[in-house]
């Protein structure tokens, strides 16, 4: 009988090492189902945690994950003012979020066609025989943003900062821009 129990203990032993061996694959394939992301940041996905429990297919996004430390605003400059407009130009933006600050940034890129949208609040709006005379361009700006008060979506006004000119040379543009609507119209 001694024989016996030894046989059903070595059993059992090899029994329980075989699912300490499972239980190790089902811990290691557990934690390999835990989402990290590669970058720090937001979750900008809205309502992410509705989503969890879902399948998901190969390569299937569940999240998106944005790194806020530096934003990319984008600005819808009139076509006559675009000329004045350089990579690397001063930007002040004001946000309706937060009047009382100016946030500071730099033209990073300027689109090389006219852009589908109108800004929001569109004061001037020429038109002739119902066609728009104005186009617009979006320049992508750059926002330091290490307090992380910049969202997406948010909206204001900005003013890009054009190289000097002499006085006389900015009167002589409002002339010049005048009589252009004068002769061709």
């Amino acid at each position: 009988e001694s024989a016996g129990e030894e046989t059903q203990i070595g059993q059992a032993q090899e029994q329980a090492r075989e699912l300490e061996a499972q239980l190790a694959e089902v811990r290691t394939k557990l934690a390999g189902l835990d989402l990290r992301s590669g970058i720090a940041g937001v979750v900008t996905t809205p309502e992410v945690s509705q989503r969890a429990g879902l399948y998901l297919h190969s390569g299937e996004t569940f999240a998106v994950v944005a790194d806020q430390q530096e934003l990319k605003a984008r600005l819808l400059v009139i076509d006559r003012d675009l000329q004045y407009v350089q990579r690397g130009s001063e930007v002040k933006l004001k946000l309706r979020a937060f009047p009382f600050r100016t946030f500071r940034g730099r033209v990073a890129e300027i689109m090389p066609a006219a852009a589908v949208e109108r800004p929001v609040d569109e004061r001037l709006r020429p038109e002739r025989y119902g066609q728009d005379l104005t186009n617009y361009f979006s320049v992508i700006v750059t926002l330091p943003n290490p307090q992380g008060l910049l969202r997406e979506g948010m909206t204001g006004e900005a003013k890009v900062y054009a190289p000097a000119r002499p006085g006389a040379w900015q009167v002589g543009r409002g002339l010049g821009r005048w009589a252009r609507s004068i002769a061709w119209w």
